[in-house]
């Protein structure tokens, strides 16, 4: 009965320290702004509790790469990449342990958030399997790594649409002032080429002669305006 006690004791101390690690674990990945905050966090996370090596891969330019890993040396061989873009793919599990690609020397699984597979993790097997409550540790640390590479993800999308639509007001602006700085020179040229050719030769000499030189000017002006533009440009 007494070996039965400290049995126990030692199980709910075991469950007492992984819920702190996770808690903590998810306090400090409530705090990360970026994915690759957030995924050193997981792979510190899982390679501390698991002692064994892992590996996060993302989307890039339409391929998997690896994001991060522990040690970071970690090189994947052709059936490691196939078993994951698998994962991806399918978002499925893959690797060894599973019955697609066993012969890889991971076990991938898909890293999937409110919105779609974010990435996936690929953890390296020992001789023997993880157990029950290294499973669920390992689900657990997943969920919320994807939850956080996707509040990351919508962050920057939120960025890249705020940039958008700053770009957007300041070309309005822009071509607001320049309608404006053409349109008083372009009126004034436009007044004296119709005042000469309606008038012509019934306006005296120094009348012709001003409305020519405002011309001039007004298109001199014009031209320094744009020469301006395109420098700023």
């Amino acid at each position: 009965f007494a070996s039965r006690i400290r049995q126990q004791a030692e199980v709910a101390g075991l469950r007492a320290t992984e819920l702190q690690s996770l808690h903590d674990f998810s306090r400090k990945l409530a705090t990360t702004e970026k994915s690759e905050d957030a995924i050193w966090l997981a792979v510190s996370q899982l390679q501390s509790r698991l002692r064994r090596n892992v590996v996060f891969l993302l989307a890039r330019k339409g391929d998997l790469g690896v994001a991060a890993a522990w040690p970071p040396d970690t090189d994947l061989d052709v059936t490691d990449l196939t078993a994951a873009r698998w994962t991806h793919d399918k978002r499925e599990p893959a690797g060894r342990g599973t019955g697609t690609l066993p012969n890889s020397r991971f076990e991938f699984r898909p890293l999937l958030g409110p919105h779609g597979i974010v990435g996936v993790c690929g953890v390296e097997h020992a001789d023997e399997p993880l157990d029950l409550n290294a499973e669920r540790m390992l689900s657990a640390v997943l969920d919320q790594t994807a939850i956080a590479l996707d509040r990351a993800r919508l962050a920057d999308e939120t960025i890249v649409q705020a940039a958008r639509l700053e770009g957007e007001r300041y070309r309005d602006a822009l071509l607001s002032s320049i309608s404006h700085d053409l349109r008083t020179p372009l009126a004034t040229i436009t007044g004296a080429v119709t005042a000469l050719r309606e008038l012509g030769e019934r306006m005296s000499a120094e009348s012709r002669s001003d409305l020519l030189q405002s011309i001039e000017e007004e298109s001199g002006r014009m031209s320094r305006f744009v020469a301006n533009l395109l420098d700023m440009t």
